[in-house]
């Protein structure tokens, strides 16, 4: 009898009204406060109101059909980060300024506190952090992770992404105590971590972090594993890049010195014509009396064998040197005036 006395004082078109709410609610994107406060309206409503069944569904229906709008913006908006930071990676060819912008991109895509890029050294067996964006501690920017320790074991083991919501208490995997102790230090609580993988090889993994317990969603998991795909591309690039750079510069030093070196050359060649040159003209040469010697006047062999072996065997028919104490002095310039005086007489062979 209460609940008719009830039903009596509703308005007959309170129904209508709250489904009108939703509509208008939906339309212009309200939040979900809005969508429960109209449920709850029409929960309240008696038992013996006609149509009350059918408006508690519409409102319900309407509260999953804003839910799954406001996935499909996440969605969109996800897209379009990812477009903008394919677009941005794509154009750093840098290696520090690529590093800091994956770092810082990945910390805006989920909105946690800091994010990190570990490399892996082969030589070493581990991975080394090379960046890191909203650190508050220093030591988070040059943390190394054994390959067999922590959340790298894991991701190394799956090659998948793996999420924890309290790293410091996860029993999943072996903890590695000097890290724990940098993350209890930065205050580290939820972690997700991604493989940067290039042509079935890890070469790095790319981590977020809140320093709060947080359950990460899968959609904002899946936007890291596409920023981790491209990091890999791009890393790679940029360190082709790098190589290639260095060998072009290499390049350049061996150029510079092979010119260096036929400068070198040159210069000796002018000068061993400018003493050719000197030798022709202070031991003129006659042409070779033999047929088949085919020298010129200025350059022939024979003449200059002659002239060589004058300026060193003793000669046999030409007079002594006077004595005295500047004999050889003397005889040095005798015999050279004596071989000029001789250059012009004919061959007696």
């Amino acid at each position: 009898m209460a609940n008719h006395i009830v039903a009596n004082d509703v308005r007959p078109d309170t129904a209508d009204r709250i489904a009108g709410d939703l509509i208008e609610l939906l339309h212009r994107g309200a939040p979900a406060e809005d969508f429960a406060r109209r449920l709850a309206r029409a929960e309240a409503l008696p038992e013996g109101y006609a149509g009350k069944s059918m408006l508690l569904e519409r409102a319900r229906m309407a509260a999953a059909v804003r839910d799954r709008l406001e996935l499909q913006q996440q969605r969109e908006r996800g897209m379009l980060a990812i477009i903008e930071s394919a677009q941005d990676l794509s154009s750093r060819l840098d290696l520090t300024s690529l590093l800091n912008a994956i770092v810082s991109r990945a910390r805006n895509l989920l909105g946690a506190d800091l994010a990190w890029l570990s490399v892996y050294d082969a030589e070493r067996d581990e991975f080394r952090a090379l960046v890191a964006d909203g650190a508050l501690s220093p030591n988070t920017a040059g943390m190394v992770a054994r390959r067999d320790r922590g959340m790298v074991s894991v991701v190394m083991s799956t090659r998948l992404p793996f999420t924890t919501a309290d790293y410091l208490h996860d029993k999943r995997f072996p903890h590695d105590a000097k890290l724990d102790d940098t993350f209890l230090e930065e205050g580290i609580g939820a972690l997700v971590g991604v493989p940067l993988i290039w042509e079935c090889e890890v070469i790095g993994l790319l981590f977020v972090a809140d320093r709060y317990h947080r359950l990460y969603l899968a959609q904002s998991i899946s936007i890291l594993c596409t920023l981790g795909t491209l990091a890999a591309v791009a890393l790679k690039n940029a360190r082709e890049f790098e190589r290639a750079n260095a060998a072009v510069a290499k390049a350049a030093l061996d150029r510079a010195e092979l010119e260096r070196h036929a400068r070198s050359i040159e210069r000796a060649a002018e000068a061993h014509e400018q003493m050719t040159s000197l030798l022709q003209e202070a031991l003129p040469f006659r042409p070779c009396a033999r047929r088949s010697c085919s020298c010129s006047a200025a350059a022939c062999w024979c003449s200059m064998k002659r002239a060589r072996s004058s300026a060193v065997a003793p000669r046999l028919n030409s007079p002594e040197p006077p004595p005295g104490p500047t004999h050889r002095t003397g005889s040095t310039r005798w015999s050279f005036r004596a071989r000029c005086s001789s250059a012009g007489k004919p061959d007696a062979r």
